[in-house]
């Protein structure tokens, strides 16, 4: 399910994108709770987003990608 980016794309083969990873992550907080967090690799999540994270503090949405 997650991208070796570190993220989680909006489907089969689709690039990473904050969106949809912040959906993934409700999802598995609301259906399993500690047990489904185990499929997420949280280190290259956390490398994953610090990429996204901008100098003013925002974020891009994905790599390149709008703030």
């Amino acid at each position: 399910m997650q991208n070796t980016t570190g993220g989680f794309g909006g489907g089969h083969g689709q690039y990473s994108h904050l969106a949809s990873s912040y959906a993934t992550i409700l999802s598995l907080a609301l259906v399993g709770g500690n047990e489904a967090f185990s499929c997420v690799n949280r280190e290259s999540m956390w490398r994953w987003l610090g990429r996204l994270k901008q100098s003013d503090g925002g974020f891009q949405l994905c790599e390149g990608g709008e703030e």
